[in-house]
């Protein structure tokens, strides 16, 4: 799957689990977002209105869109509670943290 590939891809290059973590955590935050704006009838760009974070990042925005639409709210619901379980875990626990990554993939996939 394209999914571990990356994962074991980005462990040989020694990349921090806790930071592999975040990324993943800031692309579900991106799309949530981005599918929030959708949801209330505003246009993706207005999100640079109210996150000024996201100026000259148009693509982030676009692709947070697209990838958004898969999900509903209960989904993004139990992607961020995934995601919070895995980051407690990396950083309060001695587990392997690239089993805690790959069990919090398997769960992001079955969502």
């Amino acid at each position: 799957d394209k999914a571990y590939s990356t994962l074991n891809n980005l462990f040989k290059l020694r990349v921090e689990p806790v930071v592999i973590s975040a990324t993943i955590s800031k692309a579900f935050i991106d799309m949530y977002r981005a599918s929030t704006i959708k949801e209330k009838g505003l246009k993706p760009l207005e999100l640079l209105d109210i996150f000024p974070s996201y100026k000259r990042m148009d693509f982030i925005i676009n692709n947070a869109v697209a990838d958004g639409a898969r999900y509903s709210n209960e989904q993004f619901h139990n992607a961020f509670d995934a995601l919070a379980e895995a980051d407690r875990k990396l950083k309060s626990t001695s587990q392997d943290g690239q089993l805690v990554l790959e069990e919090l993939v398997l769960r992001l996939l079955r969502i």
